[in-house]
C-alpha cells in the first residue's frame, strides 16, 4: 500500500491510500495530476483518509513560470511539492478557462447571426499555404488527401452556398515538429462575414478580450494584460518610435490597424493599399482580419501567385467563387495562442492539451539521432549519384 500527501484543485491537502498494483505502469511524481474513485476510510489516528479504489487517468505536471526560478536545493521540501501541486491543478483550470472562452465566443457570433459550421479534417484540395499540410492516402486513394492547415477555404465556400456568415471553432494541423512549445495540433477560431465592417470587427476582438481578462480572473491567473486592448494606427507608428517588424515587443495587447500586407486575396481599400487588422498578445501576432477579394479574375490570379511562390504544382482553385461570394471579411484568431500568451505562459502546450492526455515531449536525444541518420542517408544517395 502507498500513503501520499496530495493537494486538490483547489489547493486543499489530502492524504490518500492506495495499492500500488492499481498504478504500476509509471511512477506517480510530485505535481502529478489524476482522476480517480474512491471512498473516505478512518487511519490509525482515527482521522480521514482517502482510499483509492480506480485511477482512471494521470497526467504528469506540466512546467509553469511559477516554479522555474526555485532553488534546486529547494526541490526537496515542502514548498516544492505544494508548488507543483497548485501547477497540476492550473492544468485543470486551463482547460476549465479554454471550454468557457470557447462558449462565450460562440455565444457572441451566434447573437450577430453567424452559422456554426463544422469543417471537414481531410481535405481533397490543399491550400496555397507555404505550410506543407499533413498527407495521407487511403487504400483506393489515386491522390493523397490533407489535414486541414485552415478551414477558411471551406468557410468561403459555405458563406458562398449558404449567403450567410460562418463560423468554425476546431483543430488545425501544421506539419511542424512537435516541441515544448508547440504541437502540431491547434485549436482556432475561423470566421466569414458577409455583414462585418472593421469598426464591428474591432468592437468583436475588444470583447473577447474582455472575456478573456474576467476568465484569467476567474481561474486565478496573473496577467500582465489588460482586459481592453489599445488600438494603433500602422501609420503612426513613427512618431510613436516603435519599428513594424514580425514580433513588436512594445505590443502587449494592441491591435495594429492599416498595416500592409502582401497577401494577394486580400482586397485593396479605396486608396488601392492591401492592409490587414492586427491583435498582438505579448507581442506576438495572435489573430489577424481582413476585407477579401472577391472578383474571380483577381482570386485566380492570386491564387497562382501563390502558387508560383511555394513552388506548388496544384492548389484548391476556389471554383465556387465563380458563382459570386459577396464581399466579405476573413478573421482568424489562434485560442492556444491566445491563451498561453494572455497567461503569460511559453508552452502552447498548456492550452492546446492542458491535460496532458495521450502526449509525451519528444526526447531531444532521439531526435538528433533520426536527423544524423537522415543526413548518412542523404550523403549515400549522393555517393551513389
Amino acid at each position: 500500500m502507498i500513503f501520499a500527501e496530495t493537494y486538490t484543485s483547489d489547493g486543499k491537502k489530502e492524504q490518500i491510500v492506495f495499492d500500488k498494483n492499481l498504478y504500476h505502469k509509471k511512477a506517480l511524481k510530485k505535481g502529478d495530476c489524476f482522476a480517480a474513485t474512491g471512498k473516505f476510510i478512518k487511519n490509525q489516528s482515527g482521522e480521514n483518509v482517502l482510499k483509492i479504489e480506480r485511477i482512471l487517468w494521470v497526467s504528469p505536471c506540466q512546467t509553469w513560470d511559477e516554479f522555474k526560478n526555485l532553488p534546486n536545493n529547494s526541490k526537496g521540501c515542502e514548498r516544492y511539492a505544494q508548488s507543483n501541486a497548485r501547477n497540476a491543478g492550473k492544468q485543470i483550470d486551463v482547460y476549465r478557462l479554454k471550454q468557457e472562452l470557447i462558449q462565450k465566443i460562440s455565444e457572441l457570433l451566434d447573437k450577430d447571426g453567424f452559422e456554426n459550421t463544422p469543417c471537414k479534417v481531410l481535405e481533397r484540395e490543399r491550400t496555397g499555404s507555404a505550410i506543407p499540410p499533413f498527407q495521407t492516402k487511403g487504400q483506393f486513394d489515386k491522390e493523397p488527401v490533407y489535414l486541414r492547415i485552415t478551414p477558411e477555404n471551406q468557410l468561403k465556400q459555405t458563406a458562398a452556398i449558404l449567403l450567410k456568415s460562418v463560423y468554425t471553432i476546431g483543430s488545425v494541423f501544421y506539419n511542424k515538429n512537435s516541441d515544448a512549445n508547440h504541437v502540431p495540433e491547434m485549436c482556432t477560431l475561423e470566421f466569414v462575414s458577409l455583414d462585418y465592417t472593421k469598426p464591428q470587427l474591432l468592437r468583436f476582438m475588444t470583447k473577447v478580450s474582455r472575456i478573456m481578462s474576467t476568465l484569467c480572473k476567474k481561474y486565478g491567473f496573473e496577467t500582465p494584460e489588460k482586459g481592453t486592448p489599445d488600438i494603433v494606427d500602422y501609420n503612426n507608428l513613427a512618431e510613436l518610435g516603435i519599428q513594424y517588424q514580425r514580433r513588436i515587443p512594445e505590443f502587449k495587447n494592441t491591435i495594429l490597424i492599416n498595416a500592409p500586407v502582401s497577401n494577394p486575396l486580400v482586397a485593396p481599400d479605396e486608396n488601392g493599399l492591401k492592409t490587414e487588422i492586427k491583435w498582438y498578445i505579448n507581442g506576438r501576432l495572435t489573430a489577424h482580419g481582413y476585407c477579401d477579394e472577391t472578383d474571380y479574375s483577381k482570386v485566380k490570379e492570386a491564387l497562382q501567385e501563390q502558387k508560383n511562390n511555394n513552388n506548388l504544382e496544384y492548389v484548391n482553385e476556389m471554383s465556387y467563387m465563380k458563382w459570386g461570394l459577396p464581399k466579405s471579411m476573413s478573421f482568424g484568431l489562434g485560442i492556444d495562442a491566445f491563451i498561453s500568451r494572455y497567461v503569460n505562459s511559453d508552452s502552447m502546450l498548456l492550452a492546446s492539451n492542458p491535460l496532458g492526455i495521450n502526449y509525451t515531449f519528444p526526447d531531444k536525444t532521439s531526435q538528433k539521432q533520426v536527423s544524423s541518420q537522415i543526413n548518412i542517408t542523404e550523403q549515400k544517395k549522393e555517393r551513389n549519384i
